[in-house]
């Protein structure tokens, strides 16, 4: 297991955030980490890794194309085509997902994320919000919220939309600091 994925880091960097502050008035007031180490510890690991390559461009990915990355992934019960995200590798940061509630579990939306970067140093955090359906009741988009750190310190928070059903974020609103860059531009939105 690598050292990004290893719930005993992500706690360990979880904790160490547990006592900084923002130096930005406008983002002092947030409470962090927003997850604690124990729900942490109890994420899914991944049973199988996937080269994946993505053709189409997400909106808010400023890297170059085609967008390649490793998604690991958890079986969910004994039907291997069954499986869900457990984290998306870039390289040079991952981002491991939460799930609390089974239900969002078993449908393979991810609840919220933890991102670090190849040294193990929390960058990033980030929980959904709230789905939003459309006229039909059909789902449409989800909301998130996104927290990111420089050296243990809140810097940007905002919340950003992203569509269903490919879960590509469309738009960011009530952006408050120094964003360092997007590490939340694709989400899962379903088991896949």
């Amino acid at each position: 297991m690598s050292k990004l994925c290893s719930p005993a880091f992500l706690g360990l960097s979880l904790l160490l955030l547990s006592s900084c502050k923002s130096q930005d008035p406008a983002l002092s007031g947030l409470k962090t980490p927003m997850w604690s180490e124990d729900v942490v510890r109890k994420q899914p690991q991944a049973a199988l890794t996937y080269e994946t390559t993505l053709q189409m461009k997400p909106p808010f990915f400023t890297g170059s194309m085609p967008l390649q990355f490793t998604a690991g992934k958890a079986l969910q019960g004994f039907d291997p085509s069954e499986m869900t995200n457990v984290y998306f590798d870039f390289g040079d940061f991952r981002n491991t997902f939460i799930y609390v509630d089974p239900r969002m579990l078993y449908s393979g939306m991810a609840e919220g994320a933890v991102t670090a970067d190849s040294s193990g140093r929390l960058l990033a955090e980030a929980r959904l919000l709230r789905m939003l359906p459309e006229g039909g009741g059909q789902l449409q988009a989800l909301e998130i919220e996104e927290y990111q750190y420089k050296d243990g310190k809140v810097v940007f928070r905002c919340k950003s939309k992203f569509d269903f059903p490919m879960g590509f974020k469309q738009s960011e609103s009530e952006a408050v600091g120094k964003k360092q860059r997007d590490y939340y531009f694709i989400w899962p939105v379903a088991n896949m």
